[in-house]
């Protein structure tokens, strides 16, 4: 009888730690897919912007508005799925890691972008992306913080470098459309 119950918590154990270990790999999965739906969002203001800046495509200030504020939404909508709360295996770590810089370079490049076209802007649309930018600040500190600190460890120098010119490139942007300047 002793040995059922021994041969059974053994099982328990494995068992527990196999459901453990593939939520883990799940949660990590999930962050990745929303980082790079993140990052490809970004991608595609950028683009819109970019045809806009050149008169081309037919693109308005209110698409380029459109496609960042719909990035920004679909972010605060991953940051409320489950997070991971420990740190991940190393392999996920440096694909999470790597996922971040790479929105880190693309939304340094659109917010430095945005700066040097504010000109296209009006004043609602300023105070559009005030709004916009103020949400994107909150959400990226949110995941630093709450995410990215405890599950990616391995790279914690890399995340706050990369956080830091988030910040400083949303902080540019928001200067540069401040909906006072509009013409």
């Amino acid at each position: 009888m002793q040995f059922k119950n021994v041969l059974f918590a053994a099982c328990m154990v494995f068992s527990a730690s196999a459901t453990a270990a593939s939520n883990a790999t799940d949660i990590g999965a999930a962050v990745q897919a929303n980082l790079n739906q993140v990052d490809l969002g970004l991608k595609h203001t950028f683009n819109q912007l970019k045809h806009l800046s050149a008169s081309t495509q037919g693109v308005t200030a209110a698409d380029v508005i459109n496609a960042y504020n719909t990035t920004v939404t679909a972010e605060s909508d991953d940051l409320k799925e489950n997070q991971p709360t420990k740190p991940l295996a190393d392999t996920a770590q440096m694909v999470l890691c790597q996922a971040f810089h790479s929105n880190a370079l693309t939304g340094t490049e659109l917010h430095n972008t945005f700066a040097d076209n504010a000109k296209l802007f009006d004043k609602d649309n300023r105070n559009d992306f005030q709004v916009i930018l103020s949400k994107l600040n909150d959400q990226t500190s949110h995941f630093y913080t709450a995410v990215a600190l405890k599950a990616l460890p391995y790279c914690k120098a890399s995340l706050r470098n990369d956080q830091k010119a988030i910040a400083a490139a949303i902080g540019i942007a928001a200067y540069a459309l401040d909906p006072s300047e509009a013409n």
